[in-house]
């Protein structure tokens, strides 16, 4: 079995963050968190891949500390099994670090268009027959001006999410499915000087 995860890690490492600019690896990740762990052929029928196409991915993850590796019994010869490193990995963002700002975007963008594949996925499938009225996907996007006690309660709401999405990753029943957040100030626009 893998040993003990972490509860939290938290990507301080330029590798570690460009090794999660991948959907790919952002998918793997993912569900590694949800199931707990898996051999890379698990991980394979799981996302539709070949394991060959796997590999690469797996050990980059591997090497920059994010998934942890140990060896299950299988047959003759032992099964590289692989989990995340950590329940819930993040990363911190420190303004005037450049370096950090593109990885932590690359990173997000990998979550991002590794929600979109999903959901076209999911589309195409047939598996959302009615985006309004269907229980099984949803969007929801909205601006809203928030007080710091508004979004203090906001954080705290989206943690009872993750307790709730946790809570029900423990007995690996129903159907799988992807969470994806976003909280992000909006800028003020910037605005175009008059020529005279």
């Amino acid at each position: 079995m893998p040993r003990q995860r972490r509860t939290a890690l938290v990507l301080t490492r330029r590798d570690q963050l460009d090794a999660l600019a991948s959907p790919v690896r952002v998918a793997l990740l993912q569900h590694l968190i949800a199931v707990g762990n898996a051999s890379i052929a698990d991980l394979a029928r799981a996302l539709g891949r070949t394991p060959h196409s796997l590999y690469y991915h797996v050990h980059a993850l591997e090497r920059a500390g994010v998934l942890v590796r140990a060896q299950k019994p299988g047959g003759g010869r032992s099964e590289a099994v692989y989990a995340a490193a950590a329940r819930h990995i993040g990363f911190p963002y420190r303004p005037g670090s450049k370096a950090l700002y593109r990885a932590i975007t690359r990173s997000a963008s990998a979550v991002l268009r590794q929600t979109e594949r999903t959901f076209h996925r999911a589309i195409r499938g047939g598996d959302v027959r009615n985006l309004e009225r269907s229980a099984d996907a949803m969007i929801k996007t909205r601006r809203s001006w928030l007080t710091p006690r508004g979004l203090a309660r906001l954080r705290r709401l989206f943690g009872a999410i993750e307790t709730l999405l946790e809570s029900e990753n423990h007995g690996l029943r129903g159907r799988l499915y992807l969470v994806t957040s976003v909280l992000a100030p909006i800028p003020e626009p910037v605005r175009k000087r008059r020529q005279p």
